[in-house]
């Protein structure tokens, strides 16, 4: 990168939804993506997606629209910290075990009880779910 020093490197963390990809209504910036994968192709350059995705709908962002492989995704909301390298996605178990503190030892069963007499609410389904990510479905009145 010009004006850059050899030894500098550039960690660059970004959203997904309408931010790099359309999502709703709004329309697609017709340069964004193409600047932003040009600009990702520099060895300096350290590149982390932070979602409310899960890694599967990551993976299907990074097809569908043609993005760069990230060195690290945050996923599920922030629960899930994973290294990518070589195809290969590793979880970070020391962040899983950070956010195990907040979580005093429950589990999501558990932790669901305490929101069982809310009647506004259901549960999502199992895929939307992970360790540490309880998402329910509100009902507008």
């Amino acid at each position: 990168m010009k004006g850059m020093a050899e030894s500098e490197n550039i960690f660059i963390c970004s959203d997904l939804d309408r931010t790099l990809i359309p999502n709703g209504f709004q329309q697609e910036s017709a340069y964004a993506r193409p600047v932003f994968r040009r600009l990702t192709e520099n060895a300096h350059i350290y590149l982390a997606y932070v979602s409310g995705r899960d890694r599967q709908l990551i993976l299907d962002a990074i097809k569908r629209f043609y993005l760069p492989m990230p060195d690290y995704a945050i996923g599920d909301v922030g629960t899930t910290l994973c290294r990518i390298g070589n195809g290969s996605w590793t979880l970070s178990d020391e962040w899983s075990d950070e956010i195990g503190q907040d979580w005093k030892g429950l589990d999501r069963k558990q932790l669901f009880e305490y929101f069982e007499d809310m009647q506004s609410s259901r549960l999502q389904e199992p895929e939307k779910q992970s360790r540490y990510k309880l998402n329910h479905y509100l009902q507008s009145k």
